[in-house]
């Protein structure tokens, strides 16, 4: 299942909990979130001025821009399937799942080919974690964190995939200019293709000397490289 307001709502939770921690400085604490989560961070980010910094990774900027590069007979395969767990929903009963990633011509949330074997390969196994995402996750287009983009007070990196299939590149980059502190990483990476090999490896690196330099400490990037754990970018 996936209730927006909820998860919203358990971020904050996380991140007063990381904040009253004793062996956790509550000024260095930064909000971080990929693909549908990283559309969480921009708007879960614009409500906390006390932030340290904001990572949001190859996001659901915008769902409406999403809904508008997505094929008109996969919206028709989405709409009675959300409409139906949409209603069963109200009325408390079990969700309506469709799949969370599929290959193209299914019933699936994401269908980009390859989308499926690249969400198994995130997978450590064994896992109870399955495939699957209640309907209504479709009615996206309703969700536009990227409005919220302008009330993000805290310094914001957008790491951008320019080669992104589901989240448009154009977007995610719109939002790092529309925020008061923003800034955007590019990487020539498709939406999946960040989480692996060199481009994680560079990525991620990326967003640590973005920490760094947002709380004015040395790049703990650089500390990672010389010590063989991390290839900086």
């Amino acid at each position: 299942m996936c209730a927006i307001g909820k998860q919203h709502e358990d971020i904050e939770a996380a991140i007063e909990c990381a904040k009253s921690r004793p062996e956790i400085d509550a000024g260095r604490v930064f909000l971080f979130g990929t693909s549908f989560g990283g559309g969480h961070a921009l708007v879960v980010g614009s409500r906390r001025p006390d932030l340290a910094g904001v990572i949001s990774q190859c996001s659901v900027t915008d769902g409406l821009a999403v809904a508008m590069g997505t094929p008109l007979r996969q919206l028709l395969q989405w709409l009675p399937v959300a409409l139906v767990d949409q209603f069963r929903g109200w009325f408390g009963m079990s969700p309506r799942y469709i799949k969370l990633a599929g290959e193209p011509g299914e019933l699936a949330l994401m269908t980009k080919l390859g989308a499926e074997k690249s969400y198994h390969a995130m997978i450590d196994e064994p896992s109870p974690w399955m495939n699957l995402v209640a309907a209504r996750l479709t009615l996206w287009p309703l969700y536009r964190p990227i409005r919220h983009a302008s009330r993000i007070a805290p310094p914001l990196l957008m790491v951008v995939c320019d080669r992104d299939e589901i989240c448009p590149a154009t977007i995610a980059a719109k939002a790092a200019r529309l925020a008061p502190r923003g800034q955007a990483v590019h990487f020539d990476s498709s939406h999946f293709e960040i989480y692996f090999g060199e481009l994680f490896n560079r990525a991620t690196a990326t967003m640590i000397d973005f920490m760094g330099t947002s709380t004015g400490h040395a790049s703990a990037a650089d500390q990672l490289a010389s010590n063989g754990q991390l290839r900086a970018a």
